[in-house]
């Protein structure tokens, strides 16, 4: 009796707490591929895209304090924002076309020649502002008015830099 009754207390000690679930080899399978799949179909998305410092120049948002401004390139458009502009500091957008790759650098520009109302200007070399630390140092040119800092993918910023 008393053997029986050691036997049944442990038994239902391996059940509940500390046994490992088990896993389903073709649900494991299942997610793998899956996973596979997006990482495929992200790289495809921007295999084409110019990088530098590592950051896909088709999406970058870059930031500066004192005062506080952002720009991001995202689907085509440049968006800025500058909190000196008072009043106007809600933001502007402009289209844009591809970054000119000079001199080691990515130069993103709203307009042409003289009636540039933006340049964004994006340097390789490690930056941080704000608790943030980035592969590229920004410039952000609006008319007389320049502005510096940093600058990274967007993603990256959320999910940190390996």
């Amino acid at each position: 009796m008393r053997t029986g009754l050691l036997i049944g207390l442990l038994a239902l000690a391996g059940c509940g707490r500390g046994a490992e679930p088990r896993q389903d080899p073709a649900n494991s399978t299942a997610i793998d591929a899956i996973t596979a799949e997006a990482e495929t179909r992200e790289a495809a998305e921007h295999a084409g895209h110019p990088r530098l410092a590592g950051v896909d120049l088709h999406e970058v948002h870059a930031f500066g304090a004192d005062p506080r401004w952002q720009a991001d390139v995202r689907e085509g458009d440049l968006l800025w924002y500058d909190a000196s502009m008072g009043k106007d500091a809600s933001g502007r957008r402009g289209p844009l076309a591809a970054p000119v790759l000079r001199d080691g650098e990515a130069i993103y520009t709203v307009g042409k020649g003289k009636d540039a109302v933006a340049v964004l200007t994006l340097t390789p070399g490690a930056c941080s502002q704000s608790g943030d630390d980035t592969p590229l140092r920004a410039e952000l040119r609006l008319g007389a008015l320049v502005r510096r800092g940093c600058a990274g993918s967007p993603w990256k910023m959320r999910d940190g830099w390996d």
